[in-house]
């Protein structure tokens, strides 16, 4: 079954990882089920997009209405006066933005499961949290990563670590 994890934000960063339900877009024969297909980061409606472009076409069609796959998302946290980093009322974008990704994700047939910061990646700094995840993944993965400035990677990165997280890779 596919697998789609999700880190909102600004730059919303996407990790498809393969199932059973559709082709692999891979240039190696041996990629496995589970394996990350592709990770990239996009904005809100292109995030929609890459949604219903992992369903499949029996599940468009209505043909088959059976779950094929999990789509996991970070939902924004809420953190103690001096913890807050930020103007807290983003807070609210974010979860609006949840609100139409797992909608869409429900709509497509994926089982949609919402986890915080804290629960996955618990208090690890983006950096180390990174290395402990690309240790995770075979030369293949790493070959199908997109090449973004530093800006925008860590939003790919944390999408990639949550799905590897939910697939029991590291903890």
């Amino acid at each position: 079954m596919a697998l789609i994890a999700i880190d909102p934000g600004k730059a919303t960063g996407v990790a498809e990882f393969s199932g059973s339900t559709r082709p692999l877009p891979s240039r190696d024969a041996n990629q496995r089920e589970g394996d990350l297909v592709r990770a990239t980061v996009c904005d809100e409606e292109q995030c929609l997009i890459f949604i219903e472009n992992v369903t499949p076409l029996r599940f468009l069609n209505r043909h088959d209405l059976s779950l094929h796959g999990d789509c996991i998302i970070e939902i924004p946290q809420v953190y103690p006066g001096q913890q807050q980093r930020g103007d807290q009322n983003d807070l609210i974008k974010l979860a609006v933005m949840v609100g139409r990704y797992a909608d869409r994700a429900t709509a497509c047939g994926f089982r949609v499961t919402l986890f915080k910061p804290r629960e996955w990646k618990g208090q690890l700094p983006k950096d180390v949290c990174w290395r402990r995840v690309r240790e995770t993944l075979t030369p293949l993965e790493l070959d199908n990563l997109e090449k973004l400035p530093k800006s925008k990677a860590h939003n790919m990165h944390d999408a990639i670590g949550l799905g590897t997280w939910f697939q029991k890779r590291w903890r």
